[in-house]
C-alpha cells in the first residue's frame, strides 16, 4: 500500500509532495479493520490563503500494477 499526500496553491503550484509506504509482515503494515493515523507537516508560504490538499491510497502489488483504495481532495483555507 502507498499513502501519497500533494498540496497545491490555488494556482496549481506544488507546495509540498511526499509517499508513506506501508509494506505486509513487517511494523509498516496496516491491519485490517484498525485505524491508522499519519501526520504530514506541510510547510506553507507567508500570504497564502487557501491549499489544495489531495491523498491517495494505492495497492501497488508489483511494479506497474496500480489500483485505487481510496482517494480524497480538499480545500483548506489556512487563518493568520
Amino acid at each position: 500500500m502507498v499513502l501519497d499526500v500533494t498540496a497545491t496553491a490555488p494556482d496549481g503550484k506544488k507546495l509540498f509532495e511526499a509517499s508513506k509506504f506501508y509494506m505486509p509482515q513487517r511494523d509498516t503494515s496496516i491491519q485490517p479493520f484498525r485505524p491508522k493515523e499519519e501526520t504530514f507537516e506541510i510547510p506553507i508560504p507567508p500570504g497564502t490563503k487557501e491549499v489544495n490538499v489531495a491523498v491517495r491510497l494505492t495497492y501497488q502489488p508489483r511494479p506497474g500494477n496500480v489500483y485505487s483504495v481510496h482517494s480524497i481532495d480538499r480545500k483548506v483555507a489556512i487563518s493568520p
